[in-house]
């Protein structure tokens, strides 16, 4: 991965903890794909799948969890839109923040709100689909009582399956 650090410095290609200065072309806080026998070549941007994060709350907590760790911008993933809010995630260190200032540059790289508008039968089986998954994931508020209810009543111990309950002996 190729990461653009600032206009002074350029880019440096990140394999694990070592840092590699190399001239391929890309700005400043982006990421993006080389290939290691073509270091100077930027194959594609990762923008607006990931980015480096280098705000100033992301490192003091980055230090707090290791004190030893060198200070450095952190790789983000982007995992979710709520409300206009990009939400994206730092696997090394365990961190999920919400950015609403990312909204407008990630909008224009890809239009969901325009997306959302195409009439098709194709996409719209798609949307459908993907509406059901979404409510049974976000969903089964029974489900969950259920198995709520059965560890506090039982401690969550059980020795018989018909002591538990049935949403938690099928399957679907």
């Amino acid at each position: 991965m190729v990461v653009g650090v600032d206009e002074n410095i350029g880019a440096h290609i990140w394999n694990n903890d070592e840092r590699i200065l190399c001239n391929a072309k890309i700005a400043p806080g982006k990421v993006g794909i080389v290939l290691t026998d073509a270091p100077d070549t930027l194959l594609f941007p990762l923008w607006p799948l990931g980015m480096l994060d280098s705000d100033p709350d992301v490192i003091s907590h980055q230090r707090e969890q290791d004190p030893n760790h060198e200070h450095r911008p952190l790789f983000f993933y982007f995992n979710a839109i709520r409300n206009q809010k990009l939400e994206k995630l730092n696997y090394e260190f365990s961190l999920m923040l919400r950015d609403k200032g990312l909204w407008q540059d990630f909008s224009e790289k890809l239009p969901l709100d325009e997306w959302k508008k195409i009439r098709n039968p194709d996409l719209d089986l798609f949307r459908e689909r993907i509406e059901v998954l979404t409510t049974v994931f976000k969903g089964r508020v029974q489900e969950r009582q259920a198995v709520r209810d059965f560890c506090q009543r039982t401690g969550g111990r059980t020795t018989a399956p018909d002591e538990c309950p049935r949403t938690l002996q099928s399957a679907d």
